[in-house]
């Protein structure tokens, strides 16, 4: 079963980076951003609660599966307009928290998504994606499909019940 999910969500996120039309309709560094990646979000369902983070950059926040995901932007241009890259965390709140062997096992095991532990050993997740230059609405799409596919795998490596 683990080996059928790890496939699947090989096999989504290569759909999602093949299949895009090059260059069309792109983001370049003056659109990669906060509302860009949010309006992406907004036409998906999604909530895309538009800030910035602690350094000034842009931060989207947002639900998918019922879990708080944070979208950050990095390699920003000086004004926060256009960034290059978006990296989604997500973080999960573990009584006992969850022990190092788990986030070893998923990292080495997994091609798509970083874990990581917190101080009180909550687990999280990271995906860090380039978005520009030259990316499209349907390749954040994409992104988007596989965080979630990744982040569902990741729930039940954890044994996250919600």
């Amino acid at each position: 079963m683990k080996r059928i999910l790890k496939l699947g969500s090989v096999a989504v996120a290569a759909a999602c980076l093949f299949s895009q039309p090059a260059m069309a309709h792109g983001f370049d560094r003056k659109e990669a951003n906060g509302e860009t990646v949010g309006a992406v979000l907004m036409d998906l369902g999604y909530r895309a609660k538009i800030t910035t983070d602690s350094v000034g950059d842009p931060l989207v926040e947002t639900t998918m599966d019922g879990t708080n995901v944070r979208i950050y932007f990095y390699n920003c241009n000086d004004s926060q307009t256009g960034c290059e890259d978006i990296q989604f965390v997500v973080g999960f709140d573990m009584p006992d928290g969850t022990p190092l062997t788990d986030i070893e096992e998923w990292n080495e095991s997994k091609l798509y998504g970083t874990a990581y532990l917190d101080d009180e050993n909550d687990p999280f997740l990271k995906l860090t994606v380039q978005v520009g230059p030259g990316g499209t609405p349907e390749l954040v799409e994409g992104y988007i499909s596989t965080f979630e596919a990744v982040m569902a795998q990741f729930k039940d490596h954890i044994g996250f019940g919600g």
